[in-house]
């Protein structure tokens, strides 16, 4: 159930009051409650369960992003020295890339902020914030990451791009640009959920920031693509 913001902000205001913080109004409340939301992820997770739950199987991948996708995965693939031995779908959804790597040989596992009903194996699926998650420094071999990153605000992308460093050794991600109309079963509904529609340059810019060195990079008509060490 998503939280009215206004009760949201008064909840904060309390936990900040807890923490001891000085009693702050205005701007300077304003800036405590980003912090902490960057902190701990907080309407990432409340707006995506609404999304899950109120679109369910109507938000997977069509049969067109998932063949581009797994193109993408090949040639990811094909550039590394050796083959991936472990990989991580960065904003998984249902699972379907976490079943493909399945399919490949290749111990595949996904995380995003709220479970899916395409969730069948809790060991694989992993529930958690990508601007700061649990997994250790280069734990993965291969980082997938499709239409996820124009979902994150601007201001954190370079969060979440640097914490995807951290964990992975390489990186495919591809990237939409301009707004988003969800399909539900029979229906398109006007949701906009892309809350960074940037262009191609940007995206790029944004990933060798971040630390990744980018090996290619493409633009085929609304979607950035990046392979990247």
């Amino acid at each position: 159930m998503a939280v009215d913001a206004a009760a949201r902000n008064r909840w904060l205001s309390w936990w900040l009051r807890m923490q001891h913080f000085p009693e702050q109004t205005g701007s300077a409340l304003d800036a405590r409650l980003r912090e902490f939301e960057d902190m701990h992820g907080g309407h990432y997770a409340e707006l995506y369960a609404g999304v899950y739950e109120k679109y369910g199987k109507g938000y997977r991948m069509g049969a067109g992003r998932f063949q581009s996708a797994v193109a993408g995965i090949e040639k990811m693939i094909g550039l590394l020295a050796g083959r991936p031995a472990h990989s991580l779908d960065c904003g998984c959804g249902l699972g379907e890339i976490v079943r493909h790597m399945k399919s490949l040989g290749i111990a595949g596992h996904g995380i995003d902020v709220t479970p899916t009903p395409g969730w069948d194996d809790a060991r694989r699926f992993h529930r958690g914030d990508l601007r700061r998650t649990h997994f250790g420094d280069r734990q993965f071999d291969m980082l997938t990451c499709f239409d996820v990153l124009e979902h994150i605000e601007e201001r954190h992308v370079p969060l979440v791009l640097r914490e995807m460093r951290r964990i992975g050794r390489a990186l495919y991600a591809e990237v939409r640009r301009g707004p988003a109309r969800i399909k539900a079963p029979g229906e398109f509904v006007d949701e906009n959920l892309h809350a960074c529609q940037q262009t191609g340059e940007w995206w790029f810019a944004q990933f060798r920031s971040a630390g990744w060195n980018v090996l290619e990079q493409a633009e085929s008509g609304s979607t950035v693509k990046v392979w990247a060490q």
